[in-house]
């Protein structure tokens, strides 16, 4: 079991990596998931649990909960939910470098499931940059995604951070210009996609995103709508939401119009075979007759006539015979059927161009019904959507009141506890103090007493330093007195020595310079005379 502590009065618990790590943190990080789900289980509280390793000098080296060291691992689904289910608060801690356990999973090719897990526990992490200015989708883009759905989910979370730069100024498109992942290109393409203004996606679109596809897109073709539908089917969460309803749309039945177009113009083919056959029985016949002649085979008869059957928009009558075939005389049957098939053929123009407009007028209509079919659904879709963000919204909000509740209730406990811990402290505090107030009224005691006798030793001693002062008086005069009597001793001393002199200089000058016994004599008068001066300067001092 390990020993937490709780080294900066936060409330957090934290061990030391090199000297008490917990087994939660030890199985992560080898990766040993059904070891760290059993520690979960057994030691919840191994998920709140800081795990700090320092540099020699006492420095942090790196500070993480196991949920960080989990997500930079490509964790599990089930690992990351017990851990959230564990420790609720954990999306929303940053590490020592200001990460969130997001910025690891994007940077790490976490899965999509996973990341989910963490945008629902925490939403705001997506808005959440790291000191250097990089939000999650800056490191999916740098790194590579999981997959790319999980592209849309970080977009769906925070399309904002689209257009954010990094501290070296990137956007999340140009990092992921410069990725070396497989999935690189597409990660390009689909951020430039979103960064478009024109694109409506429903990616962190909003309440003003539209659903359902445009009159536009009715119009161009299969393939645009196969297109529209294989965007809706990723969804950046599981829940359900307004672009998850597909919209399916039939093209009108047919009207009578078309339905007598297409009678009219299988009739019109019809004849023309039926035609086309007599023809060729009656030229047959009348070239047995003439014993041979040249008329056109029925290859080239087929070849020389235009294409009977035109679209719809362009219907037309075709010459019943060329060139070469009007040349030959008929018989008056031939020609009655040709008149009758010209006229058939006349009326069979005009129902055709009559249904044309009933139809292209059915079509209209039809067309002016389903845009508005389409509006009413695009607006019964946006009123929906408004309504479920409004309800998230609210639930959201709800939820974060009730953690925010609940994390008052708990910090409220934390400071109930601490204040009875602060309480306990001061009683002990308390009777310690008694105890050596009464320890010092006994010290004090004793030190009245010697300050009493010390008191009395000095009375004696002042006393004592006044007879010492007055007869310090008193000797101060005396050795001024004798100081006086010593410098008149020595004033008369000078004044014979100077007489003395004045002696010997008048006999020096009266014998000529005298005799060396004068000087001699002379020389130890003074001799003695300056003795006798430093025996009293001897005495003075």
């Amino acid at each position: 079991m390990s020993n937490y502590s709780n080294n900066d009065g936060s409330g957090e618990l934290e061990v030391d990596f090199d000297r008490n790590v917990t087994r939660l943190y030890e199985s992560i990080s080898a990766s040993h998931w059904d070891d760290a789900l059993e520690d979960i289980r057994d030691h919840s509280e191994e998920s709140k649990t800081w795990v700090v390793r320092y540099h020699d000098d006492g420095q942090i080296m790196w500070r993480f909960l196991p949920l960080h060291s989990a997500c930079a691992r490509q964790p599990p689904e089930n690992i990351v939910n017990a851990l959230l289910s564990s420790y609720r608060h954990g999306p929303q801690c940053v590490d020592d470098q200001g990460m969130l356990p997001l910025h690891y999973a994007c940077g790490n090719q976490a899965s999509v499931d996973v990341i989910r897990l963490l945008l629902l526990a925490y939403p705001d992490g997506a808005n959440v940059a790291d000191p250097n200015g990089m939000y999650p989708l800056h490191y999916v883009a740098q790194w590579g995604p999981n997959s790319i759905e999980v592209i849309d989910v970080m977009l769906y979370a925070n399309r904002n951070a689209l257009k954010s730069r990094d501290a070296d100024g990137h956007t999340p498109l140009d990092l992921a210009h410069e990725g070396e992942y497989d999935e690189a290109d597409d990660v390009v393409q689909l951020l430039q996609k979103y960064s478009t203004p024109t694109s409506s996606s429903f990616i962190g679109g909003g309440p003003s995103s539209s659903f359902g596809p445009s009159s536009s897109q009715l119009n161009s073709g299969p393939n645009t709508m196969e297109r529209n539908d294989r965007q809706h089917q990723t969804l950046p969460i599981k829940h359900a939401s307004p672009s998850e309803v597909k919209t399916f749309i039939s093209m009108p039945k047919t009207s009578e119009a078309v339905r007598r177009l297409q009678e009219a113009a299988a009739a019109q083919q019809q004849a023309r075979q039926n035609f086309l056959k007599t023809s060729l029985s009656f030229t047959e016949q009348r070239d047995e007759e003439s014993g041979g002649g040249t008329l056109p085979s029925p290859s080239n008869f087929h070849s020389s006539q235009p294409n009977l059957i035109s679209p719809l928009r362009s219907l037309r009558i075709a010459p019943s015979m060329d060139d070469n075939a009007t040349a030959y005389t008929m018989d008056t049957s031939a020609q009655q059927m040709v008149s009758q098939l010209k006229a058939e053929v006349e009326k069979l123009r005009k129902e055709a161009e009559q249904a044309e407009i009933e139809a292209q007028t059915q079509i209209n209509s039809e067309r002016e019904k389903m845009q508005k079919a389409i509006d009413e659904m695009n607006a019964k879709l946006a009123a929906c959507e408004k309504e479920t963000v409004e309800s998230l919204s609210e639930l959201t909000a709800k939820e974060e009141f009730g953690q925010y509740v609940e994390s008052r209730l708990q910090d409220k406990e934390n400071e109930l506890e601490t204040a009875m811990k602060r309480n306990e402290n001061l009683r002990n505090d308390l009777d310690t103090v008694k105890q050596n107030i009464t320890k010092y009224k006994e010290k004090t005691a004793k030190l009245d007493e010697h300050l009493g006798a010390l008191s009395k030793s000095m009375t004696g001693m002042m006393e004592e330093q006044e007879e010492i002062m007055k007869a310090s008086a008193r000797h101060e005069e005396h050795m001024k007195k004798v100081s006086l009597a010593r410098q008149h001793k020595m004033q008369e001393l000078i004044d014979q020595e100077v007489a003395f002199a004045r002696v010997s200089l008048e006999k020096q000058k009266q014998s000529d310079l005298g005799s060396e016994e004068m000087i001699n004599a002379a020389l130890e008068s003074q001799r003695k005379l300056m003795a006798a001066v430093a025996g009293v300067l001897a005495t003075k001092g």
